[in-house]
């Protein structure tokens, strides 16, 4: 069982893999590196800081997007060409900057907007005190999650960069 488990993640892990599947579990796993640095700052720049949800959510967005472009470019597209790496970064930059508008305008909407009074009371029936702008980063932020994987990845298949 540890042998196989061991081949698994080799696999997983390996760069010159380009299955899709794979590139998506290492994105993800970048991923949820940025998510939690995303969630963390919303946090602490809303709650203790107090700055206004909408503000703190495109801070932390930047945040984390530069923090996932380091990794994503040696974890999950490393084996492409980086001679032109700032080619790469201003492709990312852009791609990067069309997902802040997308989750900006996604948290504006589902914060002012929608309805997530069902999930606020499915939280707070497990003892959970979720606020809805926190409900509407996991929309949000799972949107763009696909948004940023598939445009990237287009970008390095297609040799933009």
């Amino acid at each position: 069982m540890k042998k196989i488990v061991s081949k698994y993640q080799e696999k997983v892990l390996e760069n010159e893999n380009d299955n899709t599947a794979y590139q998506v579990l290492r994105y993800a796993c970048a991923g949820f590196l940025a998510v939690v640095i995303d969630f963390i700052l919303l946090f602490v720049l809303t709650e203790f800081l107090h700055m206004h949800y909408w503000f703190s959510a495109g801070l932390s967005y930047i945040a984390s997007t530069l923090m996932n472009y380091f990794v994503t470019t040696r974890l999950v597209f490393a084996k492409q060409n980086h001679t032109r790496e700032a080619t790469m970064f201003q492709i990312f930059v852009v791609i990067g900057m069309i997902g802040l508008g997308l989750n900006q305008v996604l948290m504006y909407t589902l914060t002012e907007f929608v309805n997530l009074n069902v999930l606020i009371t499915l939280s707070s029936a497990i003892g959970l005190n979720i606020r809805k702008y926190i409900w509407a980063k996991v929309i949000a932020g799972s949107t763009v999650f696909f948004w940023n994987f598939f445009a990237k990845r287009q970008a390095v298949h297609k040799k933009i960069v």
